[in-house]
């Protein structure tokens, strides 16, 4: 069985083309459009950049690689692969048949800086009344949907929420 380091670091080494945002931590998501087209989002904005990958072939076996490691299979019948990085980044990736036009693949990166109750209040994304309100929901054990575009903090305000939750 292979060491779980060395997984990890030849990972790294398949993705070599986009490795300087996967280090980056001002980008929060890393998009691939085939291997010559590459787009990063970077504080809310996204910006095409110059990485490219060797081949089809290489963006395919960095591909396998990261299925190999998360132990699931990634060819023509399950063209889907979901799936994360060794830092915790989500990736979804879709190959040909269910991508024509060559293999799809979307890298979502978490910020390292987790957001807590008292940031957001800073920031007034909302107000002290909302948090005693989601405070007193979770303590009631109510349900809660958190709803929201891509990037738009559904897994932060998640986070945040389950601060509310006691320890007992």
């Amino acid at each position: 069985m292979i060491p779980k380091e060395v997984f990890e670091q030849t990972i790294l080494k398949f993705f070599g083309a986009v490795r300087p945002y996967l280090d980056d931590a001002s980008v929060s998501e890393i998009m691939i459009n085939g291997p010559r087209e590459v787009y990063i989002e970077q504080k809310g904005k996204l910006y095409r950049t110059d990485a490219v990958f060797a081949s089809q072939e290489a963006l395919m076996s960095a591909l396998r690689n990261l299925a190999q490691y998360v132990g699931r299979m990634l060819d023509e019948e399950h063209p889907i692969l979901e799936a994360r990085f060794p830092d915790g980044s989500r990736v979804e990736a879709v190959i040909p048949p269910a991508s024509p036009d060559g293999p799809s693949v979307s890298i979502r990166r978490f910020s390292k800086d987790t957001l807590t109750i008292e940031k957001l209040l800073s920031f007034g994304s909302f107000t002290p009344d909302a948090a005693e309100v989601l405070n007193a929901l979770v303590g009631c054990k109510q349900n809660i949907i958190v709803a929201g575009g891509t990037g738009s903090g559904k897994i932060s305000m998640l986070n945040c929420l389950f601060s509310f939750i006691p320890d007992d």
